[in-house]
């Protein structure tokens, strides 16, 4: 749990305070020191991809962790809409449609966390393809940073809830209220 909770802090801290995003990010590019086993550390290396997100992808960045801490499926829904600059080809109403229905499927009070996470992150990769959503570059660094995040947590530590983590992020920089993350941790417990 020590080194999935720090990789998550290094991982929030970098997206929700610094408002970057590591281009190149996989288990190769974590170094974890684990000299003290009690206080380890974890490095983020190989920034040479790494870009700042302007103060608009760093807000969108934020309502998709967000309105999946929610557990939102509108706000998750417009947010991706609004991750894209052109969707005049997107089937908008029924990749909408989609979210709630796939949102609806997975009840966090009876799944645990990560199946939660694979499969809603597995299955919205899958809807916004068919529905022909598209995706600027930066937000397609963002997605995929977050599921190899998601990946390298759940390796190290299967029952670890890494929406659960983000929230207490999302409150301290300012991004959600403070009773909004009781109310959302209370949901899953």
């Amino acid at each position: 749990d020590i080194i999935a909770s720090k990789v998550m802090d290094a991982w929030c801290k970098m997206m929700f305070r610094d408002n970057f995003v590591h281009g190149d990010l996989h288990p190769g590019n974590i170094l974890v020191d684990v000299s003290d086993p009690h206080k380890p550390k974890v490095t983020l290396i190989d920034v040479g991809l790494c870009q700042m997100m302007s103060r608009m992808e760093s807000k969108k960045a934020d309502n998709l962790m967000s309105s999946l801490v929610e557990w939102n499926p509108a706000m998750t829904a417009e947010t991706l809409l609004g991750m894209g600059t052109n969707q005049t080809g997107a089937m908008v109403e029924s990749f909408k449609r989609d979210l709630v229905k796939l949102f609806s499927c997975y009840d966090p009070a009876i799944y645990s966390s990560n199946d939660i996470v694979f499969e809603v992150q597995d299955h919205t990769f899958r809807t916004l393809r068919d529905n022909y959503v598209t995706m600027d570059a930066p937000y397609c660094s963002l997605l995929f940073n977050t599921m190899v995040t998601q990946t390298l947590v759940t390796a190290l530590n299967p029952d670890y809830n890494m929406i659960l983590h983000t929230a207490p992020w999302l409150v301290t920089e300012g991004h959600m209220s403070q009773q909004l993350v009781v109310n959302t941790v209370k949901s899953f417990l």
